[in-house]
């Protein structure tokens, strides 16, 4: 039976669980893919109606729970072939956000990003965990989010906001093999950069407008 790499809320792992053994308490880990083509679109999954979590619902490419001795590069690939039927290698993959989830589950979710061009048919399914997929416009999703989120896996409303900015953005070069920790740097380094963005983008409007900082105090 797999075990599952139970975490703290720093990310780290301290243990490990059969899924059954799983309790509301713990934090687990997981990887989501998200395929997109040249023509500005993303590819969906229907999730197995025989799933004990969103069943029919859509979301991700391809998605998994991380097993203790899986890193999240291991494990997305390692969903891709068993879900999809494509295989990838470490390289080809883009770092997305790493998400902390806890609505009807508690997990940190990594998403990574593979730019791929195929036609629906040609992936192969694994019906048990994916019963259909489909190319979605980036425009098509916000909408159905809007109408129907109801059709949409739990947490995929939440990711999908934060990965937007990565879907279309130049893909990171390099190996992603990265470990927990590292994982986690990334995203406790996100306020500083934000923060570095604002503070740039003020002295900008200081140097182009100098009273510009002046009349928007006056203004608060």
């Amino acid at each position: 039976m797999a075990l599952i790499a139970i975490v703290d809320h720093d990310n780290k792992v301290i243990g490990r669980k059969a899924r059954t053994d799983i309790k509301p308490g713990d934090i687990y880990t997981a990887s989501t893919l998200w395929i997109k083509d040249g023509k500005g679109r993303v590819l969906l999954s229907q999730r197995s109606f025989r799933k004990e979590n969103s069943p029919g619902k859509w979301g991700p490419s391809a998605a998994g729970t991380i097993e203790y001795d899986e890193s999240y590069v291991s494990n997305v690939i390692k969903e891709a072939k068993q879900e999809l039927g494509i295989t990838i290698s470490p390289e080809q993959l883009q770092m997305g956000p790493l998400k902390f989830n806890q609505k009807t589950r508690t997990y940190f979710a990594q998403s990574y990003i593979y730019t791929y061009e195929a036609k629906e048919d040609d992936f192969l399914l694994q019906n048990d965990e994916v019963v259909d997929v489909k190319w979605f416009d980036i425009a098509r999703v916000d909408d159905l989010l809007i109408k129907y989120p109801e059709m949409f896996s739990s947490s995929f409303a939440d990711t999908w906001v934060l990965l937007k900015p990565f879907l279309f953005s130049t893909p990171v070069s390099g190996s992603v093999s990265y470990t927990h920790l590292e994982n986690q740097h990334i995203l406790k380094s996100l306020p500083r950069s934000l923060s570095s963005f604002f503070a740039k983008s003020r002295l900008i409007m200081r140097l182009w407008k100098p009273d510009w900082g002046e009349r928007m105090t006056r203004r608060m």
